[in-house]
């Protein structure tokens, strides 16, 4: 948060912070049923923050893992804290009553036929893939996808927008050696990342460098 944007403070971890009062913790009236879709950030706390209140809370996730897109987020060496974070979440989850179902993919049939008393989805967002011609012929990957394995085929690498997720992308793949060239069709790079403005200058000098 940025004290000068004339925003409220707001914290990426705590969602409550700076509302407490607002959004108290308070046990709940009755014994109801809560299934959560998605155990990204966003599900498990979510899950969580249910169970905490007394629902009976159960989280399916259609992977064989905990964190969602958290997990390509904290890949890269630079953002080791993220990575940390992830398994804060990971020990939250499993210190709760929450029951977790992995491999377990919410059909519509699949969900009435459960009949919880709410459903909560945390499914994420679906990367855009552009069809550009030609690129049958090359390695296309998604840029969470390399996070995640870690590595891609390959030397000289072109990663198609200079968001906050293509440059971290970027970076990671400089740092194994990789020759990188980013294109963004904006006039500048990071112009939609929402994040602090230290980040912002942090992940520039980075690229700079």
């Amino acid at each position: 948060m940025n004290a000068g944007m004339n925003r409220r403070f707001a914290c990426a971890v705590n969602p409550r912070m700076g509302m407490e009062r607002d959004y108290e913790l308070t046990p709940a009236k009755d014994n109801l049923s809560v299934l959560v879709v998605g155990a990204g950030p966003g599900g498990i706390t979510a899950a969580i923050t249910a169970a905490e209140r007394g629902f009976e809370v159960e989280l399916w996730e259609k992977s064989n893992r905990l964190g969602g897109a958290l997990v390509a987020a904290g890949a890269p060496k630079f953002k080791e804290a993220m990575a940390k974070y992830v398994d804060y979440l990971r020990i939250q989850l499993f210190k709760s009553n929450v029951t977790v179902r992995f491999n377990k993919t919410a059909a519509a049939e699949e969900i009435l036929k459960k009949k919880p008393d709410a459903v909560i989805i945390a499914g994420g967002a679906k990367p855009i893939i552009p069809q550009i011609p030609g690129m049958e012929k090359i390695h296309v990957l998604e840029a969470t996808q390399i996070l995640v394995q870690g590595n891609c085929p390959g030397n000289k690498i072109v990663v198609l927008g200079g968001g906050l997720v293509g440059c971290e992308a970027a970076l990671h793949l400089y740092y194994l050696g990789k020759n990188v060239t980013i294109v963004e069709k904006l006039d500048d790079i990071l112009l939609t990342a929402e994040h602090a403005t230290n980040n912002d200058l942090a992940l520039r000098h980075l690229l700079a460098g």
